[in-house]
């Protein structure tokens, strides 16, 4: 991608790497991919997810992070308003709450080794 410097606007541009979408992947190719890759069935992949959801939901409302092996690990984050007593608290005080995945090494290992770089022309 062609860029310029935002530090520098007189500068020439230069290219610089971006990610390019490719599409999006659902859930049954994936369940489809892993079950021909191993001994268990799409029906039992799918229960593994569905289990594992339900077990990570209950660990990130106890304040606990999630790992996954070979894959990360999920965290819950948010801020709430400030309150005088604690027992004014309410859980619809809560603001900005997500989950936060950071990829393990072996994935983002991974991921780089098998980019694709297209050069433009």
């Amino acid at each position: 991608m062609l860029r310029h410097n935002p530090q520098n606007r007189l500068l020439p541009p230069k290219y610089y790497a971006a990610p390019v979408f490719a599409g999006r992947r659902d859930a049954g190719e994936m369940i489809r991919q892993i079950a021909g890759r191993s001994v268990l069935s799409a029906g039992d992949i799918v229960d593994a997810f569905a289990n594992a959801g339900e077990v990570a939901a209950n660990w990130l409302a106890a304040g606990c992070s999630v790992e996954l092996p070979e894959i990360g690990s999920l965290l819950l984050e948010f801020s709430s308003e400030g309150f005088d007593d604690p027992a004014d608290f309410r859980p619809e005080s809560l603001r900005g709450v997500r989950l936060r995945f950071y990829p393990s090494r072996q994935l983002m290992k991974a991921i780089k080794s098998q980019l694709n770089i297209s050069l433009p022309e």
